[in-house]
């Protein structure tokens, strides 16, 4: 939402009606270009970063993957290999990887917990930063608009002031012009009515 800037009746009247809807007009103008890169900043680093974890979590579950294919195949030589009278070592075996297997199961479903808690607090941290740094700016902004005004405003008037003083000198000199034609107009209309 663009922000309106709103000056006074004087500085209109000053610089005019068009020129301060120009000034208005550029005010807003850059205010959306600010805003607009800003949300296009915030859309390339959320791609960025999601690419970045998609690719992490692909990683991951090829290097599960690969490992699981490597433990079934260990697995299936060894039982292979192995002669009847170890039957009963193979069923302790069996209920060991079982057990194995159910606390794998365990700890990665706790570690997805963990993950997605973390990554929840990290996106909420994050929001938070992004929420911060807009308003930031929009601080900083506000008080460069104020400081530009207050200098808008003292230059105008030192113009005024300086403007004024050249008018008021350049009326005497012209009041000075005026009665010396009026004495010579006077004085050759003397001298004619004289001669």
């Amino acid at each position: 939402m663009p922000v309106t800037a709103k000056l006074s009746k004087q500085f209109y009247d000053k610089l005019g009606e068009e020129t301060t809807n120009e000034l208005v007009e550029w005010f807003n103008q850059v205010d959306t270009s600010c805003r607009a890169e800003l949300r296009e900043l915030n859309e390339l680093n959320f791609q960025r970063f999601d690419a970045k974890l998609e690719q992490r979590l692909a990683e991951s579950d090829a290097k599960w993957t690969e490992r699981m294919a490597d433990s079934d195949i260990k697995w299936t030589e060894r039982m292979s290999a192995l002669d009847v009278k170890w039957t009963e070592q193979i069923e302790r075996l069996d209920r060991k990887w079982t057990e194995q297997m159910a606390g794998l199961v365990k700890e990665l479903a706790e570690e997805r917990v963990k993950s997605d808690k973390a990554w929840r607090e990290h996106m909420a941290n994050l929001e938070k930063r992004l929420t911060d740094q807009i308003a930031t700016f929009s601080e900083k902004w506000t008080e460069q608009s104020v400081e530009s005004d207050k200098r808008w405003t003292e230059t105008i008037a030192a113009l005024d002031v300086k403007w004024e003083r050249n008018f008021s000198a350049l009326r005497v000199e012209l009041i000075r012009w005026m009665f010396a034609f009026w004495i010579t107009t006077v004085g050759m209309i003397f001298v004619a009515r004289l001669i």
